[in-house]
């Protein structure tokens, strides 16, 4: 087949995508600021640029819209925390992991997650959509959850068991893994409270290393280990 056809098909392929993409964008922009039944339909489709029938087209409507959002952060979400937990993973299937291997495992994720989500305008664009599907869970919550929720709590609940010398499932095990995971998002959750409060502008270098030292010393104490936020 010639070049040129091939070209040509690939450029009719991506232009007929071309508004999909757009409304997503613009479900992620607008869902997140208003909500899914604060943001309209005419909204959705002045946003992106499309005609309001373009909505029905792509997704069968503002619901389908929705749950593809939903997926596209579980995709870029995935993108970035997934190799990290398959790292990880692949280090919990060996019986001789020690608890100070453990342990530097569990500081690396979570100087992760504080160094490459918080204050970033892609972690802004996600954490509302995924704040409120907590609270008032939708369809789009079992995309999320099982997307990387569910995958990222495996992991913690491994290591966190690795540390104590219990069992994965030991209740108290998944109470400290939600413990140490909530201390960042306290810094997701209230940005404008803590960067008032300390007098940041935003989460730059110095103010994310900061909150780094912090809730690794913080992590140390709680599994009695040598505290050095280094």
């Amino acid at each position: 087949m010639p070049f040129r056809i091939i070209r040509d098909r690939t450029r009719r392929k991506t232009s007929a995508e071309e508004p999909r993409k757009r409304l997503i964008e613009a479900g992620l922009e607008l869902f997140g600021r208003y909500s899914f039944d604060g943001a309209s339909t005419r909204m959705l489709a002045e946003r992106a640029g499309v005609n309001l029938a373009s909505i029905k087209y792509y997704f069968g409507g503002k619901e389908g819209l929705y749950l593809a959002v939903a997926e596209h952060i579980v995709q870029q979400v995935g993108g970035l925390l997934g190799p990290r937990l398959a790292k990880v993973r692949q280090a919990l299937r060996r019986e001789a992991l020690s608890k100070d291997q453990s342990f530097h495992l569990l500081c690396e994720l979570l100087e992760f997650l504080i160094t490459r989500f918080l204050g970033l305008p892609h972690t802004d664009t996600w954490l509302s959509i995924i704040l409120r599907e907590q609270q008032r869970p939708t369809e789009a919550f079992g995309i999320l959850f099982e997307g990387f929720m569910r995958p990222m709590d495996e992991v913690l609940f491994g290591l966190t068991a690795r540390i104590m010398g219990a069992g994965q499932d030991d209740p108290d095990v998944k109470l400290r893994a939600f413990a140490i995971i909530g201390q960042i998002m306290m810094f997701h959750i209230s940005p404008t409270a803590v960067r008032r409060t300390l007098k940041w502008e935003n989460y730059g270098p110095e103010e994310l290393e900061a909150i780094r030292c912090v809730i690794m010393d913080d992590v140390r104490a709680i599994f009695a280990m040598p505290r050095n936020c280094s």
